[in-house]
């Protein structure tokens, strides 16, 4: 039932609600790059001991040595992005198990409150998360439908530059995530760490290069120009 509306929808709502989130020296300092290695240093610690199991080890160094060299190359970057207001008190787990449908419009709930290090950041990251979740879910056309709405609501064009950045971060989180339940829920543990696995083949997917391509679409107006690129 998922639709390509549905996901203008939930853009639209993100747009509004991170134009109004807070802002100030209390949230930038989560947009430093300092703040931004932090966990993503934790994540490939603590699934050091998964390799083997839901990671091979070329996988796990290839992934944490890309993160590593774009946050020493990038940080200038990351700086220009807390100038620019682009550090929000945000939501943190937006994935599609956080959303519904009520009354007929998408309900979007469960935000990380209990840590603000885990809730605020650049807003990139936060739509990173449903971006890589819907990927994950083979709905590529629905992720793109949603970034592309985003980005017209928001016209944060400048912040694509890190969304590759947070895709491999927040696929690496579920992947953390899925190996943690892998070692808590014996009975499902093969099933755990494959899904665990599936998650850190999305991350380095997101590594490989990707052919630009360039449709123009003409015609006179009202002729459904619109319609068709979408």
């Amino acid at each position: 039932q998922l639709t390509p509306d549905i996901m203008s929808d939930i853009a639209q709502q993100l747009a509004r609600f991170h134009a109004s989130a807070g802002r100030g020296p209390e949230i930038d300092q989560f947009g430093s790059v300092d703040s931004v290695r932090t966990p993503v240093t934790q994540n490939f610690d603590q699934t050091r001991s998964y390799i083997g199991r839901t990671v091979s080890a070329a996988t796990h160094a290839r992934l944490r040595a890309w993160s590593e060299e774009f946050l020493r190359t990038h940080a200038a970057l990351f700086a220009e992005r807390v100038r620019a207001g682009k550090i929000v008190d945000g939501h943190g787990d937006l994935h599609l198990r956080n959303m519904c449908k009520l009354d007929g419009r998408v309900l979007i709930f469960d935000c990380i409150e209990f840590n603000p290090a885990l809730r605020a950041g650049d807003v990139m990251n936060d739509i990173a998360f449903l971006i890589m979740d819907l990927d994950h879910r083979a709905l590529a056309a629905h992720a793109t439908r949603f970034l592309n709405e985003y980005l017209e609501q928001a016209r944060d064009y400048a912040g694509l530059k890190l969304l590759d950045f947070y895709r491999v971060y927040r696929a690496c989180v579920r992947a953390k995530v899925m190996s943690f339940e892998s070692d808590t829920t014996p009975a499902e543990r093969r099933v755990l760490e494959q899904e665990a696995a599936s998650y850190f083949d999305l991350a380095e997917q997101t590594l490989a290069p990707r052919a630009p391509g360039l449709l123009i679409t003409c015609g006179v107006s009202g002729s459904g120009k619109t319609t068709l690129a979408r």
